[in-house]
């Protein structure tokens, strides 16, 4: 599953993001983030969020104490991450769905469009389905069409062809789709 991208010396995918008919995003990955967050960074642990009376406690509470601390830190982090996520796709999606909206106006829309910024490319794929792949690149990639298309035909494989994923997933949660779309883009000819 290797694919030749012309012109692909040096490429860096940033994130690929999957979303469904419904326009929620139903798969995230993030591979080299060179991207700013749109999240400031978690907040520390605040001397209120920690138990009063630590101080009293046996060593082997305190133990318990400072790993229930360090899980709760693990789970706002996590919400935070979760959000950010959230956030970013909903982002994307905004400039996905009013650069197509300009497109029809102008010209006929084929399924595929990229944009360049002086800080990323968007690759977007829609498929008659309306299923639509985003990927993030370096701005210095060339059409990533094909790329988008084997991811396509990736989820056809692993998803749509599994009758545990049921007909309209809300998340992905396939480890062999993970996998597969893993090895796939580090396999992309270039990959950093």
């Amino acid at each position: 599953m290797q694919c030749q991208v012309p012109g692909a010396d040096r490429m860096t995918v940033y994130k690929l993001f999957i979303f469904n008919r419904h326009c929620s995003c139903i798969y995230y990955h993030e591979w080299n983030n060179r991207l700013s967050s749109t999240l400031s960074p978690p907040a520390a642990v605040t001397s209120s969020e920690t138990p009063s009376n630590v101080s009293r406690l046996s060593h082997s509470n305190v133990q318990i104490a400072s790993k229930s601390l360090s899980h709760g830190l693990d789970n706002q982090e996590e919400e935070i991450k979760s959000k950010e996520i959230e956030e970013d796709s909903k982002l994307v999606y905004g400039i996905v769905f009013s650069l197509k909206n300009i497109i029809k106006k102008l010209a006929e829309f084929h399924g595929y469009l990229a944009l360049s910024t002086n800080v990323y490319k968007l690759h977007y794929y829609e498929t008659p389905s309306c299923l639509r792949f985003v990927l993030l690149t370096d701005q210095s990639m060339n059409n990533l069409v094909d790329v988008l298309v084997e991811l396509y035909n990736v989820y056809v494989e692993f998803v749509v062809k599994n009758p545990l994923e049921g007909t309209d997933p809300s998340k992905i949660q396939n480890l062999l789709f993970v996998s597969s779309i893993d090895k796939f883009i580090r396999s992309v000819p270039g990959f950093e």
